[in-house]
């Protein structure tokens, strides 16, 4: 499943703007009132909550209810993929139960949208799509960013099973995080088990993403002194 978009180059920023029409399979689409507006809006709290932990974003501000502003970047064309706990494919590998909690944080690499193909340092340093240095920076943040959502969704009762981080290069060089912090990529499951696990994981309609994006927009307005 993914939300149309469209993007717009304007001087050195770059708007991307989410409608509330969604592409479910290869051919089945949806409309959802509002989920453009609920995505951007919780986009754009990660971006800034990040932020303020001093984590390089290429947010820069939202134009309307439907527009992420980012800083002009580069995408580099893989992404990270965070794991706290074990899914499907974890566990049937290294033989743990599944929704197990893994004791140090894995961090993989992934050339597509469909996880087949694990790139290792080694693919990104033969084929250019990083330096040693910036493979190093990028699993620095991700460590990063993941100890501070986990943090987060810890303080309201939730655990941060897994996150998808995407990452471009600004035009002076630096690497940047540019995304996903969108019901997509984060998953979280419930502590107390007042949620089926699969539920952030079972996204296969738009009443399932309209369901689950309202959690994570409760979520993100609890007061953080929690």
């Amino acid at each position: 499943m993914e939300i149309l978009t469209t993007q717009e180059s304007v001087e050195d920023k770059l708007k991307i703007s989410f409608s509330d029409s969604l592409i479910i399979g290869k051919s089945s689409k949806a409309r959802v009132k509002n989920i453009g507006s609920r995505i951007v809006k919780i986009n754009s709290f990660f971006h800034e909550y990040l932020s303020g932990y001093n984590i390089p974003t290429a947010y820069a501000f939202t134009e309307g209810e439907n527009t992420l502003v980012l800083d002009h970047y580069d995408p580099l064309n893989f992404h990270v993929k965070i794991q706290n706990i074990a899914g499907k494919r974890i566990s049937k590998i290294f033989g743990v139960r599944e929704f197990s909690e893994i004791t140090i944080p894995l961090y993989e690499f992934f050339l597509d949208d469909e996880e087949k193909f694990v790139l290792s340092e080694n693919h990104l340093n033969s084929f250019l799509l990083l330096t040693n240095e910036e493979y190093k920076m990028i699993l620095r943040i991700s460590s990063k960013v993941n100890a501070v959502l986990k943090s987060f969704f810890e303080r309201r009762g939730f655990v941060l099973a897994t996150a998808n981080l995407k990452y471009g290069r600004l035009k002076n060089g630096k690497i940047v995080s540019t995304g996903d912090y969108s019901p997509f990529s984060i998953k979280v499951i419930d502590v107390k088990g007042t949620n089926d696990k699969n539920f952030a994981f079972n996204l296969k309609s738009g009443t399932a993403l309209s369901h689950y994006t309202d959690l994570l927009t409760q979520l993100i307005i609890i007061n953080d002194k929690v």
